[in-house]
């Protein structure tokens, strides 16, 4: 493989290859390492932004859903209720009907 083609895939241009040259070994080794080590910081980043925002859109998903739930058991506690005041009438063939509506039991904090 040709240099140039090393210096193409890295994404490196020309005027910075003669920087690295004037540096010498040991500072052309450091800014290689600096350069692959920034391109890791920036590839990390882009990847956690976009787990990120999946997050949030579940997040967001969970809390819609949650008060969907929370509007569907208000509704349907109101209706026990208005079950508790209803006075049932037996029918004429049959024995009377037996309604057992307890309350919950009280939530233990521990």
């Amino acid at each position: 493989m040709a240099l140039q083609e090393v210096m193409t895939a890295m994404d490196i241009d020309v005027e910075f290859s003669k920087y690295l040259a004037s540096l010498g070994v040991g500072g052309s080794m450091a800014a290689l390492l600096f350069f692959f080590y920034r391109r890791d910081v920036k590839q990390f980043t882009e990847l956690w932004q976009a787990s990120t925002k999946e997050l949030l859109a579940v997040v967001r998903e969970v809390i819609s859903v949650m008060r969907e739930n929370t509007l569907v058991l208000e509704s349907l506690h109101r209706r026990v209720d208005r079950l508790e005041m209803l006075r049932l009438v037996p029918d004429a063939d049959g024995p009377a009907p037996v309604v057992a509506i307890r309350e919950a039991p009280p939530i233990s904090r521990r």
